[in-house]
């Protein structure tokens, strides 16, 4: 998934074996696991669904995007990756310089 997607910093992964689910959470150097889901019981269903829920209503950044990195295609420039570094932050953290490779 990484090779496909440059701009992914993790993965999710949903994995089911008869009525057990697990959700996986996959970097590149490490892997995250959930208990087991029973989703025969109620609350295994209502957790397997509040994790839906919020796939679908997150934002990039939540599904393991890195909004730094983006696929630009560009009828003056032709198709590119664009990378935004931080240069410069104050003490706070708020940004005060970006650059674009």
């Amino acid at each position: 998934m990484y090779e496909s997607q440059e701009n992914r910093i993790f993965l999710w992964d949903p994995t089911f074996c008869g009525s057990l689910a697990r959700v996986y959470c996959s970097g590149p150097d490490c892997v995250l696991s959930s208990a087991d889901l029973d989703l025969r019981m109620p609350s295994g269903r209502r957790l397997f669904v509040e994790w839906l829920v919020f796939m679908s209503m997150g934002g990039d950044e939540q599904r393991g995007f890195n909004p730094a990195v983006q696929f630009v295609d560009s009828k003056a420039h032709g198709k590119y990756w664009r990378i935004d570094v931080l240069v410069l932050a104050d003490e706070r953290g708020t940004t005060l310089a970006v650059m674009t490779l």
